[in-house]
């Protein structure tokens, strides 16, 4: 991330911490929405109790935690610019793994099963266009993933903004995604304003059945159920 845009968000996430103290007020959300969050975030298909991720704009932490608490059982990695949320998180979570990184600037030289991304891709950008930015991150967050890629963008649809919100167009959004794979899974239906993509890495096609082959257990399950020809 370029110095300006970067300073830029340090400088808003200090001004909640010493307002507000630290907490979710502090990430610029209500404590009681987190939970929900995290929750459509983890309903990707496909993950496992013991897929290893990496959280990319982890704030304190606090998806380890959910996650735990839901009985997943994998590696963390929480990845973040801001030291003072990480310094917090590792004081509430001295188990997680979390470090001050920025993936633009600072290359990762690991791979986890999955790539998780939550309201880390809100804010706008006044150094580079957002849509550059928003390609730059998406790009390296893929090459993070075995799996797949998770994360959530602020809505287009919404009737109202705030100058530190970034909504890119559908169009762009897709465009980019496109360049990635062509699985994937947009889910628009939690919450008005803001919505989330699961971006799949297997995304091999069975040309006899015109499905993709992740699906091909599925596929065979149900149609043997209904009509009754077995696997």
């Amino acid at each position: 991330m370029h110095d300006i845009d970067k300073e830029k968000i340090l400088a808003r996430y200090a001004g909640r911490i010493e307002e507000f103290g630290h907490g979710a007020a502090a990430l610029g959300e209500p404590k009681h929405r987190q939970a929900f969050y995290f929750d459509i975030l983890r309903q990707v298909d496909g993950l496992q109790p013991t897929d290893s991720l990496v959280d990319i704009g982890c704030g304190y932490g606090d998806f380890f935690d959910f996650l735990r608490k839901s009985g997943w059982r994998g590696a963390y990695t929480g990845i973040d610019i801001n030291p003072q949320l990480i310094e917090e998180g590792r004081r509430a979570y001295p188990e997680a793994e979390l470090a001050v990184v920025d993936i633009q600037a600072e290359p990762l030289d690991r791979v986890w099963d999955w790539c998780f991304c939550c309201q880390a891709l809100t804010s706008t950008t006044e150094a580079v266009a957002y849509i550059d930015h928003f390609e730059s991150m998406v790009q390296i967050m893929w090459g993070l993933c075995r799996k797949g890629l998770v994360f959530n963008l602020l809505s287009p649809l919404a009737d109202y903004t705030h100058p530190v919100h970034a909504r890119p167009p559908f169009a762009e959004v897709l465009q980019v995604l496109n360049k990635l794979t062509n699985r994937f899974t947009v889910r628009h239906d939690y919450m008005p304003y803001e919505y989330a993509i699961y971006a799949y890495k297997d995304n091999a096609v069975d040309r006899s059945n015109f499905i993709f082959e992740a699906q091909e257990e599925r596929f065979r399950e149900l149609t043997g159920r209904w009509r009754g020809l077995g696997r």
